[in-house]
């Protein structure tokens, strides 16, 4: 199979020069597919590689140009347990994706999500060992395009970013997830970081583009979307869930139509890069 890596100039060309969709959720789409309750999403790569060809192709299908890496917990310390190596488990993913990517010319992302223990001084977890972390990931990846997301700490984004530019020559998409504040007049990650912080510091580091993922519906992320515009002349990025869990129904209460209405006002305010997060679909 060709690699056909796509040029660094091209994506931020693309990105630079109008919209650019990204895909839909993963994880909640491999679990309609039948992944169980403690089974590392990453394995289905090896174990089940006809999924998520198949459901990679339904978001090539839709019009996505940026085809995500079923990569967000395959770190070594979420993959400790699990039986398959760092290595293993993104150069299957990539395989996977690049494929569909050459038939619909599309992008290739790597996704990378939290690593899933705290830093100090909240965790244990040092600084320099998140980065060597981080840095074995992007060290095993031949996308064209790196995704961080879903980070609640500036800290371990700050890490995820320096390990994927010394690394690395790709551009870099930098996503964090916010809640509302018991105030209800604020929006904040669960360790404290305003939108407006991490856009000052984001854009610091020179990734390429800045955005919000997941734990909100499309209205909700409105304000945050307008803050980075404030603060940051980078791209915006908006990937929002289907709105919140109906626990009665085991779904997300936004239907498919009303998600698209309301990413449309995402538009409005300035996301120009767009996707979906939890319970997105490609149809």
């Amino acid at each position: 199979m060709e690699n056909n890596t796509r040029s660094k100039k091209e994506i931020l060309d693309k990105i630079n020069s109008g919209y650019l969709l990204l895909d839909g959720a993963m994880g909640t789409m491999l679990q309609k597919n039948g992944l169980k309750l403690g089974v590392p999403p990453e394995s289905f790569n090896i174990t089940h590689p006809e999924i998520i060809k198949k459901i990679t192709t339904d978001y090539a299908k839709a019009g996505a140009l940026v085809l995500t890496t079923n990569t967000f917990g395959a770190n070594s310390h979420k993959l400790l347990k699990s039986g398959y190596s760092v290595k293993e488990i993104i150069t299957s993913a990539t395989q996977i994706t690049r494929e569909v990517a050459n038939e619909y010319g599309a992008f290739v992302a790597q996704d990378i999500g939290p690593i899933g223990e705290m830093l100090k001084p909240v965790g244990s977890l040092s600084f320099e060992d998140a980065y060597e972390i981080i840095k074995e990931q992007v060290e095993n990846t031949t996308a064209d395009i790196i995704i961080i997301e879903t980070m609640t700490d500036l800290n371990e984004m700050r890490a995820a970013v320096l390990a994927a530019k010394e690394n690395t020559n790709l551009p870099i998409f930098c996503m964090m997830t916010f809640e509302q504040s018991e105030d209800k007049k604020a929006m904040r990650t669960f360790l404290g970081v305003s939108p407006s912080e991490m856009g000052i510091v984001l854009e610091s580091l020179a990734v390429d583009a800045i955005g919000v993922n997941c734990s909100n519906a499309p209205t909700e992320v409105i304000e945050i979307i307008k803050t980075l515009k404030k603060v940051t002349n980078l791209p915006i990025i908006a990937k929002p869930n289907a709105g919140l869990p109906n626990i009665n129904s085991n779904d997300y209460d936004l239907s498919p139509e009303d998600f698209a209405k309301d990413m449309g006002k995402l538009l409005d305010v300035g996301a120009t890069i767009v996707g979906g997060s939890c319970c997105t679909t490609p149809l």
